[in-house]
Parts: structure tokens; sequence; C-alpha cells
């Protein structure tokens, strides 16, 4: 067994101790540097909007702008109990956002029901009146819903 001496011990530790700062160092820099890296490079566009339903042509009467309260907003829609009358088998209603071809963002009902063969329909309906906006058929569950197909219900142009 070869021991060190005080020297090679020193030069030994020195060698760790500079890999672990120059680690700690390269993970601090990358952290550091993420949100930057993942920010809009001209700072316009934002994420506000990201999990938005896209409904067509169709207008909800529950607008989404900027300068919404969206508590406001929210107490302003109609009831969960309310829009889910006529829907079978409803799996989830919640609130959600729409977009519209024109740019514009609603309000609406998310409401998803489970058809007979195991697949899914998202309704989305708007949350002011009721009407529905749109619905699409979807295969599968949870987060890697397929779609199958596309029927738009209204504001068809």
């Amino acid at each position: 067994m070869r021991y060190l001496c005080y020297k090679e011990y020193t030069k030994s530790m020195k060698t760790t101790l500079s890999f672990a700062l120059a680690s700690v160092a390269a993970v601090a820099f990358i952290l550091a540097m993420s949100p930057a890296a993942l920010a809009d490079s001209d700072g316009t566009k934002t994420y506000k909007h990201h999990w938005s339903i896209s409904i067509g042509d169709a207008v909800g009467t529950l607008e989404i702008t900027e300068n919404t309260d969206m508590a406001a907003l929210k107490e302003q829609a109609i009831y969960s109990e309310e829009v889910t009358i006529g829907y079978e088998n409803v799996v989830k209603a919640r609130l959600a956002q729409a977009e519209n071809n024109s740019g514009q963002y609603f309000l609406i009902w998310k409401i998803v029901t489970e058809n007979e063969d195991s697949t899914y329909t998202l309704n989305a309906v708007d949350a002011g009146s009721g009407e529905l906006l749109t619905s699409v058929a979807k295969e599968g569950g949870g987060c890697g819903f397929k779609k199958s197909n596309t029927t738009e219900t209204s504001g068809q142009a």
C-alpha cells in the first residue's frame, strides 16, 4: 500500500476541489441561463393563452382580453350544472379558454364526455350562453389524446 505524501495529498485534494467547483459553476450557469433561453427573443410573445382550444370562426359571449379580470369573468359564467344538462357520460367539466380564427379569446366550458366505443368528445360550450361552439372527438385518454375527427357545430363561414 502506498501512502501519499503531504504534497501529493494536497495536489489531489486541490484537483478534486477544482473539479467540484467547476461542476457547481457549470450547473449554476445552466440554471441561470435557462429562463433567458426559453424566453421569446423580442419579448412580445406571452404564453397567457398557451392552452387555448380552437373554436374556428365561432364567437363566444365572454371575451378574454389583456385587461380582463379573470375572477370577475368567471363569476359571469353559467354554472356547470346548467351547462352539462343534455350531455351523457360527462367525464370532466371545467372552465377553459378558447381561441377563434380571428385571434380572439373567450371563456368556455370544456365538457368531456365518454362515448360507448371508448372514445371521448371534447365539447367547447360558450360560458355565457351555454351554446355549443365546437366538438372534437378523440381516441384514448389522458395526455396522449389522439385527434380522430373535428366537427364544427356553429360559427362556420
